[in-house]
């Protein structure tokens, strides 16, 4: 796999990070669902003070925390979306894997794909990786680069029928074409349910305390 090669596939999962995002409002517990997956506010806010006790991260985040922590949220959830996808293709991605380059991203953060910079480096990893090892997947039998973008595309497609994206409207919505967070207005406080999958009947809508 070239480096030039990866780019190509993480900037095609992940070019949307580069939107701007929603505009802060308190929401209790849940940034988002993926399926039944949940990323908590407490998960995201860890990410970002990992992020920032790094110095020279802090230093490239200085006066942009609120677009870092946005920016987190929208990494964090394509993580988990490429990670159930890699999953459902039959890919074990082992942690060593991502460890390693969470290392190199930090040593040359040069290397951090540009659609991921402003995020933290352990998700960025996430992500490289996950795409990283669908992009092998599915380059074998594969006769152009278009048709392994199809296989990935439909991959992706997939994984997102079978685990529905709910994003707390502190965040926006998320947009499936480009796999982002558009803002949106909201009004109120309520906590997020986890979608229903296609073809199954959604959650009832609770306040939870």
């Amino acid at each position: 796999m070239t480096r030039r090669t990866l780019r190509l596939t993480v900037a095609a999962a992940v070019a949307a990070l580069a939107l701007p995002l929603a505009a802060c409002q308190t929401h209790q517990g849940t940034a988002a669902y993926i399926g039944d997956t949940r990323i908590t506010t407490n998960e995201v806010d860890e990410q970002v003070d990992n992020f920032y006790s790094d110095p020279f991260w802090a230093e490239q985040g200085k006066g942009q925390r609120s677009a870092v922590h946005n920016r987190t949220v929208n990494a964090m959830i394509i993580s988990v979306l490429l990670e159930k996808t890699a999953r459902a293709a039959g890919i074990d991605v082992p942690t060593s894997a991502i460890d390693k380059t969470e290392k190199d991203f930090k040593a040359q953060p040069q290397q951090i794909p540009q659609g991921l910079q402003g995020s933290p480096p352990r998700v960025a990893a996430e992500v490289s990786v996950y795409a990283s090892a669908l992009q092998t997947k599915f380059v074998k039998g594969a006769t152009s680069q278009d048709e392994v973008n199809q296989r990935f595309e439909k991959a992706l497609a997939d994984a997102r029928r079978e685990h529905p994206i709910t994003v707390n409207p502190r965040y926006g919505t998320f947009d499936p074409k480009t796999l982002g967070l558009v803002q949106t207005k909201v009004s109120g406080v309520r906590d997020v349910q986890p979608a229903a999958p296609a073809g199954e009947e959604p959650q009832p809508d609770q306040q939870q305390n």
